[in-house]
């Protein structure tokens, strides 16, 4: 658990007093795809951070409605800013996309921690602020522009952040199905596959069992910026 802390700069300069004394309460927990691990409306005192896998973000009102946000991959930092907000009427929830490896901590120990040798608390700041961003920069891939668009984007974003490369390729391998593409873009799943289908024809990606194959990130990235031109295009000629 030390060395999967150390590795994010969050936690990289914490004393070793510090560290074995938060690592004495923290766990490491396993969650086979599909588990709901953590979920704020009834737990919000734990932080944890992804070591491995993927977990999908989702935000859950009072009275029961979910709504998928966003995929989380290894080094994500999960809970702390919670502490930040107040009350509403909506809070998040984590369940394993795939099979999820992550460290589990008490948010309070974390604090005091912090509190005690308050240059540290720079560090985690940073790296909130620099994973907020990137996060921001996923939903808005996920929302913005016509619905090409937004699949080129989110699928580039996606493999940027959570793929594999393929051995003896120059390709990158993400593990989503195009169900739960969908389900993040909030868009019909044949509308979604029309637009992958289109894509692929271009020779950027393939389209396997539950995943999609980035060949051509250059490329990709033309259907994102080609999209959103024709989009502003059509709005332009409507007047």
């Amino acid at each position: 658990m030390e060395n999967a802390l150390r590795m994010n700069p969050a936690f990289s300069q914490w004393p070793r007093d510090a560290m074995a004394r938060l690592l004495a309460s923290s766990r490491t927990g396993r969650h086979a795809a599909g588990t709901v691990f953590l979920n704020e409306l009834r737990e919000k005192t734990e932080t944890f951070l992804v070591v491995s896998g993927e977990a999908m973000l989702t935000l859950v009102s009072r009275d029961g409605d979910q709504f998928d946000v966003m995929i989380l991959g290894p080094g994500m930092l999960m809970g702390m800013a919670q502490m930040f907000s107040g009350p509403t009427r909506a809070a998040l929830a984590y369940r394993a996309h795939s099979d999820v490896v992550a460290i589990h901590m008490p948010t309070r120990l974390i604090v005091e921690a912090l509190d005690e040798q308050p240059v540290l608390w720079k560090d985690m700041m940073f790296m909130m602020t620099r994973q907020s961003a990137a996060q921001v920069r996923t939903v808005s891939s996920q929302i913005a522009g016509s619905l090409r668009q937004r699949v080129a984007a989110t699928v580039d974003r996606l493999a940027a952040l959570y793929g594999t490369s393929v051995a003896g390729e120059s390709c990158v391998r993400l593990r989503v199905s195009q169900a739960t593409l969908a389900t993040l873009l909030q868009a019909n799943r044949q509308a979604v596959h029309r637009e992958l289908k289109a894509i692929a024809a271009s020779g950027a990606i393939d389209l396997a069992y539950k995943a999609i194959v980035v060949k051509d990130f250059e490329m990709l990235r033309c259907h994102a910026v080609e999209a959103r031109s024709a989009s502003n295009e059509g709005a332009a000629g409507s007047w």
